[in-house]
């Protein structure tokens, strides 16, 4: 795993000031960004005839990540996500493939899959969504997708919903829930509330507490999160929080682990390579709440999104 995490340093390092090589580089990420609108075009002109021009939302997100942590093993981690916006559908309608981690609403980077060298090994979704306002606060996702992993295909539908509880210059709150439910029977229904205080132009508190419902476990998770954020400049942020992630046994609740966390966001190279340095004291219940100490690094690409 760290001969991973060096080739992909350095190469970045490498090649930051040889003009050829970034020439090279900006010219794929622009023609797979190209493809992408493209794509995303070709899919909305076969169900609307129009030369309505719009701008389009599509974009494709891929991560790798390398974790320490001094009572577990080194971990690392490849996500990837691609949306695909139909605006001529008047932004009602949209395609979602992304592995099982991105899919995750409680996921948190506590955890990372080490599928990096076997990625047939992980688990991905893939899904039509249809969404639209009833009312002004008010807002439904309806849609189809699959659970795959290998040649292991779950179907499923899907029904997201947000209700903007407020919604002002300084403070801004959300419920939202996802309820899916599985071919095999499986259900899955996950509920946060999202709070947001702006204390200053670039200064930001929030807090969201979310619970998760799953009928294949006895088990319910609970995550309680609370942070600052500051953003420094144009796509650059630091923030400084704290979590607490729980489990509900029947009667019974118990914490997994706390965190104490500090991340740091910022471009690598130009707009679309970006790093993350993520640093957590944690009390996991695994090792009987002592203190273990982790540090994960991030490094994404993004393709077609401003």
């Amino acid at each position: 795993m760290f001969r991973y995490l060096f080739l992909f340093i350095t190469f970045f390092l490498s090649i930051l000031h040889a003009d050829l090589n970034m020439t090279d580089i900006d010219e794929y990420h622009d023609n797979f960004a190209e493809w992408l609108v493209n794509t995303s075009d070709t899919l909305d002109n076969y169900f609307i005839d129009s030369n309505k021009t719009t701008h389009s939302k599509t974009y494709a997100e891929v991560k790798t990540s390398c974790a320490f942590e001094n009572s577990q093993k080194s971990e690392y981690a490849l996500r990837l996500k691609i949306r695909i916006n139909l605006p001529k559908l008047q932004d009602k309608l949209r395609i979602v493939f992304e592995d099982a981690t991105s899919d995750d609403e409680l996921y948190d980077g506590t955890k990372l899959n080490n599928n990096y060298e076997h990625l047939e090994n992980q688990s991905y979704s893939f899904r039509l969504e249809y969404f639209n306002y009833i009312i002004k606060k008010f807002r439904i996702i309806m849609g189809v997708g699959a659970r795959f992993k290998k040649f292991n295909l779950q179907p499923y539908l899907n029904m997201k919903v947000k209700y903007k509880i407020e919604d002002t210059p300084e403070h801004k709150e959300s419920f939202f829930n996802r309820f899916r439910y599985y071919s095999d029977g499986d259900i899955e229904n996950t509920t946060l509330l999202k709070s947001l205080y702006i204390l200053d132009n670039n200064f930001f508190f929030t807090l969201n507490n979310s619970f998760r419902y799953r009928n294949w476990t006895s088990k319910r998770d609970i995550v309680n999160d609370a942070s600052f954020v500051r953003l420094l400049r144009k796509k650059e942020q630091v923030s400084i929080g704290a979590s607490i992630t729980s489990k509900q046994e029947k009667s019974n609740i118990y914490v997994e682990y706390y965190q104490l966390y500090h991340s740091y966001r910022n471009l690598l190279y130009k707009d679309w390579v970006y790093y993350e340095l993520l640093s957590s004291v944690l009390k996991r219940r695994e090792n009987d709440y002592h203190d273990s100490y982790r540090f994960m690094f991030n490094i994404g690409a993004v393709f077609g999104k401003d």
